[in-house]
């Protein structure tokens, strides 16, 4: 009787482990399928210098399987996923061909509700949801591009307040990761990171794809900053100084990342097992890079670079976002 109960108790706790195991695979399953629908299938970067750069489609990305994983973990625990991402530096400064104004404006509201609306689809099928922290990184580059930090820490507190709105969302500067610390001061201990200079020129001398890199960056602060009349040379120095600094910022971040976290960037990543590339909308041009384009209720809005819009199709228009005003392109 006693060896009855036993195996019937184990059938029992069998079949319960089993659903257990069924259901957070499926959950899983469910939830990378919304990853791929809003993941960067192209190179985002290449796109935005080139508009007819052939497109690099979903079939080209890889570690879905360590992606689950990543998943299942949260899962396993029912607790919210937590995403990370680096992004959000400071609007373009080039007024002539991007942006309208150099300030914030409605572009980046228009990526944080399409953020929001990834991490409300996770919710439907994820009850716990998710949860996405921004580190921004103005204070990191701009002194490499020439943007002063107050025009920086004036975007950041706009770009909290936008935040908001988005319940699901985590504004998260350098100033708040280090708060007694100045922009100077913030800067110097990023760089203290690894790679060195000589690292990075050891890696810059036999690492094809991080020279195809720089060369593209080079292209796009060519765009970037036009107005500066920047030589090639000057460009492709700003290019290597950005991209080194890049990866000593990705090392500085690691002590203020959660110890599980599924790491997400703005740029296309074509192995999803360590980075995901998100969309910030359906558009190739990042909020900071361009303007809101409003078409009306029968069209999409989107975010397009100024010398691509035809102006006389179009008028300003404003709307104001907890007390931050917002410009984007009405169409009349």
């Amino acid at each position: 009787m006693k060896n009855k109960i036993f195996v019937a108790v184990m059938g029992v706790l069998a079949s319960l482990l089993f659903f257990k195991y069924y259901t957070c695979y499926s959950t899983a399953d469910n939830l990378i399928s919304i990853f791929k629908n809003y993941m960067l299938t192209y190179d985002i970067d290449k796109k935005s210098v080139n508009f007819k750069d052939n497109i690099k489609e979903e079939s080209f990305i890889t570690g879905f399987e360590t992606l689950a994983k990543k998943i299942d973990f949260f899962v396993q625990q029912n607790k919210p996923l937590i995403l990370t991402m680096v992004g959000f530096p400071y609007k373009s400064s080039n007024i002539k061909d991007k942006v309208l104004i150099s300030d914030i404006d409605a572009a980046e509201y228009y990526s944080l509700r399409y953020l929001q609306t990834f991490l409300d689809e996770i919710k439907k099928h994820y009850f716990p949801g998710a949860q996405l922290y921004i580190f921004t990184d103005g204070i990191v580059f701009c002194d490499i591009e020439k943007v002063s930090d107050d025009i920086v820490m004036m975007y950041e507190d706009s770009l909290k307040k936008l935040a908001q709105e988005m319940k699901d969302i985590v504004i998260i500067t350098t100033r708040d990761l280090c708060p007694s610390k100045t922009p100077d001061e913030i800067r110097e201990m990023i760089c203290s990171m690894n790679p060195s200079a000589e690292e990075f020129n050891v890696m810059m001398s036999s690492d094809k794809k991080l020279q195809e890199d720089v060369d593209v960056l080079a292209q796009r602060m060519s765009f970037e900053l036009e107005l500066l009349s920047l030589t090639q040379d000057e460009l492709i120095a700003i290019g290597r100084q950005e991209t080194h600094r890049s990866m000593q910022l990705s090392n500085f971040l690691k002590q203020f990342r959660p110890v599980e976290t599924i790491t997400c960037s703005v740029h296309y990543q074509k192995n999803v097992e360590k980075k995901i590339g998100l969309k910030l909308s359906e558009s190739c041009v990042t909020p900071w890079h361009g303007i809101l384009v409003e078409n009306g209720v029968n069209e999409k809005s989107t975010i397009m670079h100024l010398k691509d819009v035809e102006k006389s199709r179009y008028c300003r228009a404003y709307k104001n976002i907890n007390g931050v005003e917002l410009l984007y392109l009405k169409k009349i």
